[in-house]
């Protein structure tokens, strides 16, 4: 008994391989009993799925014993919080529910997507990366930003007067950037905050905004410097990328049509349904 109950500390402990080799034994052989109750080989490869990744790492037949140890520890401690009915508390059901939504989400996920990414696909979703790149530039930017609308104003009045920006954005600005006299660096669609990137790209190059434009962070003065054509990178360097791109629109498409299937209702502070 002893080294049951020492085997969730020497899972930390054990030596990796390389040439480590998985189990063997078929999803439904039973693998023990605790107060009766008994659990399989299917039991212990989803412990060893959610374990950690140093676990993982030393390959299933190196951790077998202390992962079966490891299930028969909780199957004692919950067996005796049953009879605790810490499983009748409104906490523990709230868990369960979470446990199963979280659980079935990801498992038909898995289902709808997972393996169904092709090379083709890949090259598909390239060719549509292109054509956004190519129809798009990069914006060189500063700016100034500061907590007040008037302080905004005056900083853009002594730029009308011909002040240097980046001296300005050194003496005043609040943001990171202020070091650099505001450098932002080259900026891309989709980068900034909606309010800022609007200005920013309305301008033309070496143009300065008229006006301070507010966001969450403050008031922004806003310059322009310079504008390029964005450089297309190469298949293999976005290969991962165009990856997770085509998953992630995959998801949304699971996600959207799972949404129109269900019938909905969503209530108020007052329990009353909300459109």
């Amino acid at each position: 008994m002893k080294k049951i109950l020492l085997s969730m500390s020497l899972v930390g402990f054990l030596v990796g391989s390389s040439n480590a080799k998985p189990i063997s034994l078929k999803p439904d052989h039973k693998l023990g009993e605790v107060n009766g109750e008994k659990f399989y080989v299917i039991d212990w490869k989803t412990e060893f799925l959610s374990a950690d990744p140093q676990i993982k790492k030393q390959g299933e037949d190196k951790v077998f014993i202390p992962l079966r140890n490891s299930i028969i520890e909780k199957m004692a401690v919950s067996g005796i919080a049953k009879k605790e009915n810490i499983d009748k508390t409104d906490a523990y059901k709230a868990e369960i529910r979470k446990a199963e939504r979280d659980i079935l989400t990801r498992m038909y996920f898995e289902k709808k997507i997972q393996g169904k990414i092709s090379k083709a696909d890949l090259q598909k979703e390239y060719r549509e990366f292109k054509k956004e790149f190519e129809k798009g530039s990069e914006v060189k930017a500063r700016h100034i930003l500061v907590k007040s609308r008037t302080e905004a104003d005056k900083i853009l009045k002594s730029l009308k007067s011909g002040n240097d920006f980046a001296t300005l954005a050194k003496n005043h600005s609040k943001g990171p950037s202020a070091k650099n006299g505001g450098d932002l660096g080259w900026v891309v669609p989709g980068q900034m905050v909606p309010k800022f990137e609007k200005e920013l790209f309305s301008l033309k190059d070496g143009k300065i905004s008229k006006k301070p434009v507010k966001t969450q962070f403050g008031w922004h003065i806003v310059k322009r410097e310079k504008s390029r054509k964005l450089k297309v990178a190469k298949f293999d360097d976005v290969e991962n990328y165009l990856f997770e791109r085509i998953k992630q629109k995959q998801i949304i498409k699971v996600l959207s049509s799972a949404i129109k299937k269900s019938k909905i209702v969503v209530y108020d502070e007052k329990g009353k349904p909300v459109k």
